[in-house]
């Protein structure tokens, strides 16, 4: 029986070292290595794309914090849109290469 996660959360900080980490599990994901994309067994799900959710900060961008990777579907993204608008949320660009690039962007 195949099965799909619905998230996973890692504690981690924005460390030289620890980014690389962070990066190397975005790329388990999108591989099927990790199966929030893809289930157990391989299939890739239609119409499911990761997002990251960040909280739980210790600090500032310095300090430790909970990384949250779910994926969600297209109602989902339409929701968030609605609240970019409102400016309830802030959104940010990643084209899967350095998230590294990605997360100082978002600072």
């Amino acid at each position: 029986m195949a099965y799909l996660l619905k998230e996973i959360t890692i504690h981690t900080d924005n460390s030289e070292g620890v980014m690389g980490k962070i990066n190397e599990v975005w790329q388990d994901i999108v591989s099927g290595k990790i199966p929030l994309m893809f289930d157990s067994v391989g299939v890739f799900q239609q119409g499911l794309s990761p997002i990251s959710k960040y909280a739980n900060y210790e600090s500032d961008e310095t300090g430790a914090y909970d990384l949250t990777i779910f994926t969600a579907t297209a109602d989902f993204f339409a929701q968030m849109q609605a609240k970019v608008q409102t400016g309830e949320y802030r959104a940010y660009d990643f084209d899967g290469s350095n998230i590294q690039e990605a997360a100082n962007k978002a600072c």
